[in-house]
């Protein structure tokens, strides 16, 4: 009826058995004398250590040439006393067992880093550290703002200390820990600005979709819309990734070129159907996917990580009051606006050519029109090429009439800025197909036709 556990005895057995080799110990084995050496944490010189293999996460190599080198020990590189390196050891526990999360795919340790305030005793680290995973967790995917806000005010009792974040990325084996990214000092507030972006967003998409589009932000949505090359099962490209991550966790600037050709590439990887990435492809979906990347930019623009467009006044052009509103609230400029509005009509070409091959019951080619769109980029000469194609598809569909001052506005927009063009080709790629998926998604109804979409 007693238990092992209590046994004074036995647990002192148990701490010496995961003890690592010191100094003092190898004294007895070895008449060599290690001189001078002291712990890199407390500064003591007593029971230095030199074996870091009994540490529950790995990673330091410990049995290779690569990182040792020639050297007959670690005493170069890191010292620990047996003190420190029992706390190292319990802590080491302590994040497996409550700071472990998984974002994207990646296994995640989110470390507190405590910087001011009482010390918190253990029940208060408990509850700082479930509130904390908790709130990583509804971060990956915000199904509900309302209850994303809440768990956010929970993490806020803490008010009495100061502290950051760090969040280790890592790769778990047996025999290693490998941390693919360490992000540091990151501020609690993060959270407060993601869930004020997203709900921003949310707010939007719903009154321009009204229903026919979900967006569902999250840090994993992060991850699709990055590709990432698979290996063998693995992420092998994931550098660029987990530098968005630092980005965005620091609200550090990314180069929205960069980001846009990125998201080009994830587009053509969805129209192509190609696998091997972690991009869904599905090319029916073609539409979710350019307007989860459009709301992407918006992302990253309220979260600091890219300068936003100013608000355009396109009340002038004669277009309709949902397609005008839409254009200004995305504060698209007059290149990109005229590049969304020649994405729009093939969107309403397309939109034509689905219902007809529908009604003959044809499973032909999905949208033949989106056949004459180059997924590597458009330069402009073909976008003025591909503004005639359109016209004379929107005259052979018999839509015409219902998109005339759509393209009376789009030309007068082209035709104003095409000798100073800013957009390369993956932008006009990139905003022609933002138009097209709008006109596949949006509730939008006209005059003698029926409704675009099921």
């Amino acid at each position: 009826g007693f238990l092992l556990t209590d046994d004074e005895n036995y647990r002192n057995e148990v701490l010496k058995s995961k003890s690592a080799a010191t100094t003092d110990t190898k004294k007895k084995k070895s008449k060599k004398s290690h001189i001078g050496l002291e712990c890199n944490v407390c500064g003591s010189k007593e029971n230095i250590s030199q074996e870091l293999d009994k540490m529950k996460i790995k990673y330091f190599t410990t049995n290779q040439i690569i990182f040792k080198g020639n050297l007959e020990t670690y005493a170069k590189s890191l010292n620990l006393c047996s003190s420190c390196i029992e706390k190292l050891q319990a802590g080491e526990v302590f994040v497996q067992n409550n700071l472990a999360t998984n974002i994207a795919g990646f296994n995640v340790y989110v470390i507190p880093n405590l910087i001011y305030g009482q010390k918190l005793d253990a029940e208060k680290m408990g509850n700082l550290c479930k509130n904390l995973i908790n709130t990583v967790n509804m971060a990956r995917n915000i199904d509900e703002i309302k209850k994303f806000r809440e768990q956010i005010e929970r993490l806020q009792y803490f008010d009495d200390i100061v502290y950051l974040l760090d969040f280790a990325f890592v790769r778990i084996t047996q025999a290693s820990t490998k941390i693919l990214r360490l992000i540091k000092d990151v501020k609690p507030s993060f959270f407060e600005f993601f869930e004020k972006a997203t709900a921003e967003i949310k707010t939007k998409v719903d009154y321009h979709f009204q229903g026919r589009y979900k967006y569902y932000g999250g840090l994993n949505s992060i991850y699709y819309m990055t590709p990432v090359k698979f290996k063998e099962g693995k992420n092998a490209s994931y550098r660029d990734l987990l530098a968005l991550y630092d980005a965005i966790f620091l609200g550090q600037e990314v180069d929205k070129r960069y980001i846009i050709s990125n998201l080009v590439n994830g587009i053509g990887i969805v129209f192509y159907e190609q696998e091997g990435y972690n991009i869904r492809t599905a090319k029916k979906n073609l539409h979710y996917f350019i307007l989860d990347a459009m709301f992407y930019l918006e992302f990253l623009e309220k979260m600091g990580c890219m300068r936003g467009g100013e608000k355009v006044d396109y009340s002038t052009l004669g277009l309709a009051d949902e397609l005008k509103g839409f254009m200004e609230d995305m504060k698209y400029d007059e290149t990109q606006a005229a590049m969304f509005l020649l994405g729009y009509l093939v969107g309403e070409v397309g939109n034509a050519q689905y219902r007809r091959s529908k009604e003959n019951n044809s499973e032909g080619t999905y949208k033949p029109v989106l056949n004459k769109i180059n997924f590597n980029g458009i330069d402009k000469s073909k976008i003025m090429r591909l503004r005639s194609e359109i016209f004379n598809k929107l005259r052979q569909e018999k839509i015409l009439q219902y998109n005339e001052k759509i393209y009376a506005a789009c030309t007068k927009l082209m035709d104003r800025n095409i000798k100073n063009w800013k957009l390369n080709k993956d932008e006009n790629l990139f905003y022609l197909l933002s138009g097209y998926a709008y006109a596949t998604t949006a509730p939008m109804k006209k005059k003698g036709e029926e409704d675009d979409n099921e």
